[in-house]
């Protein structure tokens, strides 16, 4: 049987990881004027990023449980997470031209 802090230490390094995946994905945004380039550069670098931190919280930390698989393992601490982030990037804050809009205007 699972503990309640094992549920709860899975649960923040899916928060972890989709922060990490939305601050990944929007620096990519701000910094890469073309759509591709950005796509390709926050598959490549902010997968390891969540790869890195998965290994570092669950190893070093003990964050989360033994998922018996790595399968579910990279679906839940690196997928999931990656997507969440990528979609609250994406849909929820504005837009690098909007922002540049509202800020200096024209």
């Amino acid at each position: 049987m699972v503990a309640a802090g094992e549920v709860f230490g899975l649960l923040l390094l899916m928060a972890i990881n989709t922060m990490i995946a939305a601050l990944g994905t929007r620096f990519f945004r701000l910094l890469l004027d073309t759509r591709v380039g950005s796509a390709v550069f926050g598959l490549l670098f902010v997968t390891m990023a969540l790869l890195a931190s998965t290994l570092i919280l669950s190893g070093v930390f003990h964050m989360g449980f033994d998922l018996q698989d790595t399968y579910i393992v990279t679906i839940v601490a690196i997928i999931i997470p990656f997507a969440l982030g990528a979609t609250i990037d994406l849909v929820w804050v504005e837009s690098p031209e909007e922002v540049d809009e509202q800020l200096y205007g024209s």
